[in-house]
């Protein structure tokens, strides 16, 4: 049922290179290397988005978590990202801009 929302089931199309769970190597402030892994990142040729699968009620640390990720991906070069937080019970995806 989850995949009969037009924009999820964009997200299954084929028409992206999907990496699910992949780690994101970056330095933290002290130059220590930190690894973050969201859900699903989804490239295509323009853009590049990113969802984190919830199964409980929105939180605004789930908008800070995803925010960061896009950060992640901007820095590393990617000049159009999308995050999307998917709130699989609640059948609801919200878009989050940064």
């Amino acid at each position: 049922k989850a995949l009969t929302n037009p924009e999820v089931s964009d997200w299954y199309s084929g028409k992206y290179k999907i990496f699910n769970e992949c780690s994101i190597i970056f330095p933290d402030k002290q130059g220590k290397l930190q690894q973050k892994r969201p859900d699903r990142v989804m490239i295509s040729e323009d853009s590049v988005k990113i969802v984190d699968f919830k199964f409980g009620k929105p939180s605004p640390k789930y908008k800070a978590q995803i925010r960061f990720y896009s950060k992640l991906l901007l820095d590393m070069g990617y000049a159009k990202v999308e995050s999307f937080l998917w709130y699989v019970d609640e059948e609801f995806v919200e878009k989050v801009d940064f």
